[in-house]
């Protein structure tokens, strides 16, 4: 409980609370990495848990079926649950969420679509599973534009790649005047 009260704290210091709202405020405690939780059951485990409680959905390699509730994981040792495929599509994901991709060693279907609070800035995190990561999804994200690309390059086996309806900052050419 102290530690949330000196992260609010904080926060109220830098500005961050009363600029972005109560639930801006939310979705960045969601989203941040629990270094002790990942020490105690392992990246994979603490990175499901992580999706579900934001609502999306996780397949780990030792199981045929998606798990879709956080009180349903299953048990085993870390060793065991690898996460296999990430589902996250339209959850409220942030920039600094996708650092709990660290330590996801055999993860290789990454759907991020629709993911409205993800920009270009979340995109260097990718990286922590360039060796493994086969298909992923970034359509519909209006926060990603070509800037952050260049971070993708790293994906090394990558098969699918879905990136439709992204934003772009180049500006779109004026209309032309109709004639009379």
């Amino acid at each position: 409980m102290q530690h949330t009260l000196n992260l609010v704290a904080s926060l109220n210091r830098t500005g961050i609370f009363q600029k972005r709202g109560f639930f801006q405020w939310i979705n960045f405690v969601f989203n941040r990495v629990d270094e002790s939780r990942v020490k105690e059951i392992g990246p994979d485990r603490a990175a499901a848990e992580w999706i579900l409680r934001l609502g999306g959905t996780v397949k780990f390699f030792s199981l045929e079926t998606w798990s879709t509730d956080y009180n349903r994981l299953p048990s085993g040792s870390r060793d065991e649950l690898k996460l296999e495929a990430i589902d996250a599509a339209g959850i409220s994901m942030t920039d600094n969420g996708l650092e709990h991709l660290a330590g996801l060693r055999k993860l290789q279907v990454l759907n991020l679509s629709g993911c409205k609070y993800l920009g270009d800035g979340g995109l260097v995190h990718l990286a922590h599973v360039k060796d493994s990561l086969k298909h992923l999804d970034l359509s519909c994200i209006p926060s990603i534009t070509e800037k952050g690309l260049p971070s993708l390059y790293c994906l090394r086996f990558v098969a699918g790649f879905l990136c439709h309806k992204l934003s772009s900052s180049v500006p779109s050419p004026p209309t032309p005047p109709h004639a009379p």
